[in-house]
């Protein structure tokens, strides 16, 4: 009896230490915090279908929307937002297309003289480009007998940082594809965190 008791003792103990060690090794080990990379970026939904262009803000030129030259190209590859004479431009060119997040986009949107936070409804775009293929706020297909509705865009600025100079916000709109009789209408839904360029 008293062997028994003491193999029996033996397995206990056995069991506790390495619960012991178990359930200490697990406090201390936690996992490694993901490095969050600040980005400028435009991404959104048209016709159903998703776009996103970013560049990470360590890969930008300090004080600018301007990519890094990378790998000996003759030029940047830029995701420019820009205010120039009255608006936000929004474009990325070069080695768009050919990774994800690098949708070739280019979009400029009519914004008054002072942007702050707020609402600013109904504004006048001049369209949108996305990997090769246009959009327009203004009916320009085949000539019917009532030309479809003229289309505003809808853009609310969430955050203005006047010292990183950055803006954050959100845009709604609606589009026709240019030069398409069908008439019909592509709805836009997105969000952006821009640099903005003033002259």
């Amino acid at each position: 009896m008293k062997k028994h008791f003491s193999s029996w003792g033996f397995q206990c103990l056995g069991f506790a230490l390495i619960a012991a060690l178990t359930f200490g090794c697990s406090d201390q080990e936690e996992p490694i915090p993901k490095e969050i990379k600040d980005s400028l970026y435009f991404e959104f939904t048209l016709g159903g279908n998703k776009y996103k262009s970013e560049i990470i803000e360590s890969d930008l030129i300090p004080q600018s929307g301007n990519e890094k030259i990378v790998e000996g190209t003759n030029g940047m590859n830029f995701l420019m937002y820009a205010r120039f004479s009255s608006a936000i431009w929004m474009n990325f060119s070069n080695t768009c297309g050919t990774t994800p997040g690098r949708d070739c986009l280019d979009f400029m949107i009519q914004v008054p003289d002072t942007i702050n936070e707020g609402s600013y409804p109904s504004l006048f775009t001049f369209g949108i480009s996305v990997n090769g293929q246009q959009f327009v706020q203004k009916y320009n297909g085949p000539k019917v007998n009532d030309l479809p509705a003229e289309f505003r865009t809808d853009v609310v600025i969430t955050k203005y940082d006047e010292v990183k100079n950055i803006v954050e916000g959100t845009v709604k709109g609606q589009f026709y594809k240019f030069q398409d009789p069908s008439e019909e209408v592509f709805y836009l839904t997105g969000e952006f965190r821009v640099y903005l360029f003033t002259n």
